[in-house]
Formats: structure tokens, sequence, C-alpha cells
């Protein structure tokens, strides 16, 4: 590990061999290349379903279409780096993204969907249904 004393700040002359993140080769040749969902989806499916010594056959395969070892390269890699992008990407477009649903347990209309006069009432409401269970608890003391 270095010294301290040997950091020089980055200036116009004086810049990092490696600017920013590595950008995505299989990204990049998936748009070169104009490839649709289906084929994505397809070859997705088709490296997140096996082991790894499959990966790194598909990788090395010369017979294998340049799409599936290219991806199959790439989720190697990032397995290599620690990295989750490329598993990542091929789990979304292979099974879809994951949703988020946040769900209203009261059955109500969200506060953020109400007119003002509405939403005034409501919060009202709900200040005087807190002060009555602070109260409650304590008279309960």
């Amino acid at each position: 590990m270095g010294s301290r004393d040997n950091l020089k700040p980055f200036t116009s002359e004086y810049q990092p061999k490696n600017k920013g993140p590595k950008k995505s080769r299989l990204r990049a040749f998936i748009k070169e290349n104009d490839l649709g969902r289906v084929d994505i989806q397809i070859i997705a499916k088709q490296l997140l379903d096996v082991p790894m010594e499959t990966v790194k056959a598909i990788a090395s395969d010369p017979k294998k279409p340049i799409l599936l070892a290219g991806a199959a390269m790439a989720l190697l890699k990032d397995m290599k780096t620690g990295r989750t992008d490329t598993i990542r990407w091929l789990a979304d477009r292979g099974f879809g993204q994951a949703t988020q649903v946040v769900e209203n347990h009261n059955h109500e209309i969200k506060p953020e969907d109400m007119d003002p006069e509405t939403r005034d009432k409501y919060w009202k409401e709900l200040m005087r249904e807190y002060a009555e269970t602070v109260k409650d608890d304590s008279d309960q003391v």
C-alpha cells in the first residue's frame, strides 16, 4: 500500500489511468447488433440456469453464438471481480425486473391523492385520534 506522501491531486495534466466505471461490453454488443428482447431472454435463461462449469464451456466454445459466448465471458469476468452487473442485467432481462408493490392496508385513499380540503380533514382526524390515544394511555398510568 502506498504512502499518503505519494498522493497528488488530479489536475488537467495529471489524470487517473482508469477514468470512471467500465462500460458494459455486453450492452454495447446488444445495442450494436440490434438484438431483441426475446433473444436476450433466451440467452439470459440459458446462462443463469446452468452450473459455472457450463458457463465456462460456453465462453470458450467457438461454435457458440457470439452473444451467448460474450454474455458468458462478461458473467465470468464479473464473478472474478466480485461485481453483479451482468448477472443482475441478465436476470432482469430473462425473468423480468422485480416490482416493488406498496400496499395500502387502510384501504383508504392515500393523502397525496386527496384534494387539499379533504387532506386537511384527514390529518385533523388522525391528530384527534392520536390525541385520544395519548390521553387514554396517560389515564391508565
